[in-house]
């Protein structure tokens, strides 16, 4: 299954991500792939979810070699660590990537991410895209993509809701499942 996770910046796509990683770590669910922080002076850094280990991803322009967008550069050894973090997540139950934005659509940073999901025939995988980006990003996938739209209102409910899609959790939760679209 593939699930987008969406929404504008700030809803707190991020934290459904985190709480989502939080139950399947209760339940000894296995996860891999990457999250992205933002760290001390503007930066960004990749995560492994796998091996918790974490690489500097971006930062202020020129201070890395390579691709440039908007106010940072990005280090080509951080884009390589993450894809190698999302490569070795295929092959667990479920994969997520946060998240897939305009580097990957001018076919740079994680880009190479699109194919393997493309290409999955098991698993989970769990994918972040802006909502402004979202519609460039929907005919780059070959399956079908369950959409969840993360809203202030909806952040807590949505981790409950993809860990029952996904089988990371059994556990019941009060809340009622989020529309999806």
């Amino acid at each position: 299954m593939l699930i987008i996770v969406t929404g504008s910046i700030g809803a707190g796509k991020s934290t459904v991500c985190h709480r989502l990683l939080g139950w399947a770590a209760k339940t000894g669910y296995l996860c891999g792939g990457v999250l992205s922080h933002k760290a001390a002076g503007g930066a960004i850094v990749v995560e492994n979810i796998l091996t918790g280990e974490r690489r500097n991803l971006a930062g202020p322009p020129g201070l890395y070699g390579g691709p440039k967008f908007g106010d940072f550069s990005f280090s080509p050894q951080g884009i390589a660590f993450g894809m190698k973090a999302v490569r070795e997540g295929m092959s667990l139950p479920l994969t997520l990537i946060d998240e897939l934005g305009p580097l990957e659509l001018a076919g740079s940073g994680f880009a190479n991410a699109i194919p393997l999901l493309n290409s999955a025939k098991l698993g989970n995988r769990v994918v972040v895209i802006r909502e402004s980006l979202l519609s460039s990003f929907l005919p780059l996938f070959s399956r079908r993509a369950m959409v969840l739209r993360t809203t202030p209102e909806s952040r807590d409910i949505l981790p409950w809701q993809i860990s029952r899609l996904t089988a990371v959790s059994p556990a019941a939760h009060p809340c009622s499942f989020a529309t999806a679209v």
